[in-house]
């Protein structure tokens, strides 16, 4: 909701999912580990991506978040060739707990509970300082900037929240294809 252009967040889809083929497959990590390394390796991308919204706004912003998505999309390629997964990564069903997530019933309900509990966290993110100056931004950045927001942090701040959860959603992808 801050107004910044990202062509390249599929990339951030793709991080999410090689990352937890990564992990599954090389460390056989739980799905409960998996997820928290998703976020913070996405959270990185999302800091990379973020620094040129520093400087560049609208379609050269999209440009510069668009070759990030080709620089991840090429990272995955090679792992994948390189690794020996010409068709593909197969991953083991995600458990929580005693429970497998397998069947496409199952997959409904814990999809279906993660959208809404993504939902309020946006909702309730959007009341907070941040949420108050992406809008601020959104509307006017230096309407913003003259009432003190420091416009900088809060577009970098954007970057990160939304491939976090972008990342997230590739993680969740990956297990549920």
């Amino acid at each position: 909701n801050a107004g910044l252009l990202s062509l390249g967040h599929a990339g951030f889809m793709a991080a999410g999912a090689f990352v937890t083929a990564i992990m599954s497959i090389e460390f056989e990590m739980p799905m409960l580990v998996v997820i928290p390394v998703v976020a913070v390796v996405c959270a990185i991308l999302g800091l990379i991506a973020g620094l040129p919204s520093l400087r560049l706004k609208g379609i050269y912003l999209g440009l510069s978040t668009l070759a990030m998505h080709h620089i991840i999309y090429y990272g995955c390629s090679e792992y994948q060739f390189h690794g020996g997964f010409g068709f593909g990564i197969k991953i083991k069903d995600p458990r929580i707990g005693p429970w497998t997530i397998s069947d496409d019933t199952c997959w409904y309900f814990v999809l279906w509970i993660l959208v809404w509990v993504t939902a309020i966290f946006i909702k309730n993110l959007l009341r907070t300082r941040p949420g108050r100056a992406w809008i601020a931004t959104h509307s006017r950045d230096i309407v913003a900037e003259a009432i003190g927001v420091h416009i900088g942090y809060f577009k970098v701040l954007a970057f990160v929240v939304s491939s976090v959860i972008t990342g997230i959603t590739g993680s969740l992808y990956a297990y549920y294809t």
